[in-house]
């Protein structure tokens, strides 16, 4: 029960820990926060939803339930979903802006 509770904490879990040990699986929340935005990007239709189940499961995240493991995968995933939808909101713009250079370039023809 106390290793609960300090988990909640955000303490690493005992997952955590053996994936921060372990060299062919040490991931950087730095690394994973870029991939987010990529994929935002690349997959500007795909609901965070779905995404934060893809990227939670891959690293650990959350639980079987979707719940975050601990405050700090919670912490890490708030920044995944802001560099998500940074990506998702950086491909929209393109898309904007070359939609009004094309109608532009249009209106001079």
């Amino acid at each position: 029960m106390e290793m609960l509770r300090i988990a909640k904490l955000g303490a690493p879990t005992k997952r955590e820990f053996l994936i921060y040990q372990s060299p062919n699986r040490t991931f950087l929340k730095e690394s994973i926060i870029a991939e987010a935005e990529d994929h935002g990007f690349e997959s500007p239709k795909t609901p965070w939803k779905e995404y934060r189940q893809q990227i939670g499961y891959r690293y650990g995240l959350i639980d079987k339930n979707g719940k975050a493991e601990s405050k700090g995968a919670r912490d890490l995933l708030r920044k995944v979903r802001q560099a998500f939808l940074k990506g998702q909101r950086q491909k929209e713009q393109i898309k904007a802006a070359r939609l009004a250079q094309s109608l532009k370039s249009k209106a001079e023809h």
